[in-house]
């Protein structure tokens, strides 16, 4: 059948023009690299440029060796080149990566392992590189519960934390406290901010209007509230961040939790099966647009996560699906601030911090970075 679609230019270095057809221009904020046809009249134009040529010129041979159904078959092997010179060395205890890196056996160790042990030793170094990422950690309150059913009680447990207790004191990278869900890094269209300086904070830490928000739902000082079970993963930060989270909204609220943990590999399976209260999440986007944060919310996701499903969720999907169909820029951005406004407003999660990661670099060792998306990039990497 007949498709429809945008035809898209893309400008190289070279001043030159690349036209790419889609039927997805959504998908394109996520685009990271592209890929020319072996025969494409651009190639032999570039390949005086080229520091490969040789390489290039050998793959189009072959490639032009092969015929239309042997390109084509969906099946087959995918061709490329390996990039020599970067050894990856697999190391699950944090510990056991940071005598590594002491010892001067790795060059670089990845954020998901670098801990508060590390942090202790090179917290403020130049070795110790910090990187914002787009992605937010929250938890998911499970909203098909009677006694979550209603927003002011999940406003209440949202406003009684303190964040910047529980981000500076025992999160090892010491993220940055989130008041809203799309994080820092993402554009707004027409504004020279970002998205999040641009729309701000939509709900603030009260304890005071919080105990107001638990009487008004009646349950004034927690009396006659259910104890409610948080479920989380059974690493050491996790749960010394869900047993701080315990203290609060015991102090604050009179609110009693019980803390469950599981090994990762079971645990969202629990998730989905919605055998929680509150359970631990979070995201990180594919793209710098607002949508690779809010789309986490659209009914069909919120079935197996948050389970907010009721009127205001209905309304929530249907702005972020219509800013899917948009090409103004301008209004797709008035509807992530409306439904992101909305989402706070109902707080079926409650954010926790923005995320971020890290990379332990040797001195020497450069050109090693993280992308706003949490990929460690070792293509323009140098060891003196």
């Amino acid at each position: 059948g007949r498709s429809t679609g945008a035809e898209v230019t893309f400008k190289a270095t070279t001043g030159d023009d690349i036209v790419v057809y889609t039927t997805r221009p959504d998908t394109l904020f996520g685009a990271t690299y592209m890929v020319l046809s072996p025969e494409h009249k651009l190639l032999d134009q570039w390949m005086p440029l080229l520091k490969n040529a040789d390489e290039v010129k050998a793959y189009q041979k072959v490639a032009a060796s092969k015929s239309d159904l042997e390109r084509t078959e969906l099946s087959k092997e995918k061709t490329g080149v390996k990039l020599d010179g970067v050894n990856i060395v697999f190391i699950e205890s944090a510990e056991a990566a940071l005598s590594a890196y002491n010892a001067g056996e790795v060059d670089v160790v990845d954020n998901t392992i670098i801990q508060t042990q590390a942090q202790s030793q090179y917290g403020g170094s130049d070795e110790l590189k910090s990187y914002d990422l787009i992605g937010t950690c929250y938890y998911d309150f499970n909203c098909e519960k009677d006694y979550l059913s209603d927003a002011r009680v999940r406003k209440a447990l949202a406003m009684s934390l303190n964040r910047d207790v529980i981000n500076q004191s025992i999160v090892a990278s010491r993220p940055e406290s989130s008041y809203a869900f799309v994080p820092h890094g993402i554009p707004y269209e027409g504004s020279s901010e970002d998205y999040r300086t641009t729309v701000g904070n939509l709900f603030t830490e009260d304890v005071e209007a919080a105990k107001a928000l638990m009487e008004e739902a009646g349950y004034p000082g927690g009396e006659g509230y259910p104890t409610l079970t948080l479920i989380t993963q059974n690493d050491q930060e996790k749960k010394d961040v869900a047993q701080a989270m315990q203290a609060m909204w015991k102090e604050n609220l009179g609110v009693n939790v019980e803390i469950v943990t599981f090994e990762p590999k079971v645990y969202w399976d629990e998730q989905t099966a919605g055998n929680f209260d509150i359970c631990y999440d979070g995201w990180t986007g594919d793209y710098p647009d607002p949508s690779t944060n809010l789309d986490c919310f659209l009914l069909q996701r919120n079935e197996t996560q948050c389970r907010w499903l009721n009127d205001q969720a209905k309304e929530y999907d249907s702005m972020m699906k219509e800013a899917r169909s948009l090409t103004d820029n301008k209004k797709r951005m008035e509807l992530f601030e409306a439904g992101e406004k909305l989402l706070m407003e109902e707080m079926p999660i409650l954010p926790l911090y923005y995320r971020n990661a890290q990379l332990l670099v040797k001195p020497g060792c450069e050109g090693v970075i993280k992308t706003y998306i949490g990929h460690t990039i070792f293509k323009y990497a140098d060891k003196q």
